[in-house]
């Protein structure tokens, strides 16, 4: 149920009252669903007070929200457009963005213990190597990680 105290709502990006002028489609809902019933209910409302005397409860918004952008219903023209909210948009947009990075974060490190890296030093540790020898015939092989290049000798001090 809308809030009672409420006297604007945006529609889809337009700004409209209690008193803003409703124009309906006749009924486009498949029948026997509990849309259509709603539908007939509130399609004869003239103004958004009488559709939200005729559609209680939660689906009034989301009707309206629905039947608007599928052409179902249209607001007079005293109903004005919202400006753009570009600041909330890119606080949307920023919030996504390190929601993302959280989550993948996590996955990388889910991944890295699957396959046993250690964490401080990014490669297998020992008991790794040795868990994931294989028997071929009566020799083992190890998965071993890279050798690291030999480091260049220091010449001895004179």
């Amino acid at each position: 149920m809308p809030n009672p105290n409420q006297s604007t709502y945006n529609i889809n990006g337009v700004k409209v009252d209690r008193e803003t002028e409703l124009t309906y489609v006749p009924n486009p809902k498949r029948p026997g669903g509990a849309a259509h019933e709603r539908y007939e209910r509130y399609w004869n409302a003239r103004t958004l007070r009488e559709y939200f005397d005729l559609n209680p409860g939660g689906f009034a918004l989301p009707d309206l929200r629905y039947d608007h952008q599928h052409g179902f219903v249209a607001f007079s023209s005293a109903a004005a457009p919202v400006a753009d909210d570009a600041e909330g948009d890119f606080t949307r947009v920023f919030v996504w963005i390190l929601g993302s990075l959280a989550l993948l974060t996590i996955v990388i490190a889910l991944i890295a213990r699957a396959v046993g890296m250690d964490e401080n030093s990014g490669s297998m540790n020992d008991k790794d190597i040795e868990a994931r020898t294989m028997p071929y015939g009566n020799v083992n092989v190890a998965a071993t990680p890279s050798t690291p290049a030999a480091e260049p000798a220091v010449p001895a001090a004179q």
